[in-house]
């Protein structure tokens, strides 16, 4: 095969993959959520709390979009004044190739989600989300004073001084984080919480993931008058 047709090829191959985007290798290795005991756990607990899933489970990537739920549940859990269809403004970092734009979709939220991450995976995920009859207005950038701001396993796995220069200016109403505590051996519970009580100064929680994640979640509470912890 000539270079020229292997060109075409490929060409012709990226609107399926585009609209596949987990069967890419590297979206697999670092997006794509499987078959596995952190489905299981997450899926059991939607299932037994009666939570709504807004019809994700007939998605083609349904086991992604289950995460991404239970991610938005605890949002919700502590959040209870906020809904995710009033939210007028979404600022994420690290959307992938736009899993939690779906879900938020599902749940009716048709504000503007602001998606920050390295230029092709955000160009994917713009891509990508036409494919998906998206609502919302997907938009590649930053956000400074989102309704709710999202950083699940994005923010920790950051170089501090890009994760700085991010989170520098930024006024959310809300936050959803989730990370791992000794990712790359960074400390990272401690610049999350240094960032909350610099910037944020209002009531938050910290808890773990389900056991097989193996991770931390840092939650805003509306309503709150101080940090917690």
């Amino acid at each position: 095969m000539s270079k020229c047709e292997a060109l075409a090829l490929e060409r012709a191959a990226l609107p399926h993959a585009i609209a596949v985007p987990w069967w890419w290798p590297t979206v697999e290795a670092t997006m794509y959520v499987g078959d596995g005991p952190a489905l299981a756990q997450m899926s059991r607990i939607l299932l037994d709390e009666g939570i709504n899933l807004y019809g994700i489970g007939s998605e083609p990537d349904w086991s992604n979009l289950y995460c991404q739920r239970y991610h938005l549940w605890q949002w919700e859990q502590h959040n209870p004044g906020m809904r995710v269809a009033d939210l007028k403004t979404v600022c994420e970092f690290g959307g992938g190739y736009g899993a939690m734009a779906i879900v938020l979709d599902r749940m009716g939220f048709r504000g503007e989600h602001y998606i920050t991450d390295l230029e092709p995976f955000a160009m994917m995920a713009v891509e990508h989300l036409s494919y998906r009859n998206i609502k919302s207005n997907v938009v590649i950038g930053r956000h400074d004073s989102p309704d709710l701001l999202i950083g699940c396993f994005s923010l920790n796995e950051t170089p501090i001084d890009e994760r700085d220069a991010f989170m520098d200016g930024l006024r959310p109403q809300s936050f959803l984080f989730a990370y791992h505590a000794g990712w790359n051996k960074w400390p990272n519970t401690e610049w999350f919480m240094a960032w909350a009580e610099e910037h944020w100064r209002r009531a938050y929680r910290m808890y773990s993931t389900v056991p097989a994640v193996n991770g931390e979640y840092m939650v805003s509470e509306t309503g709150g008058a101080s940090c917690a912890s």
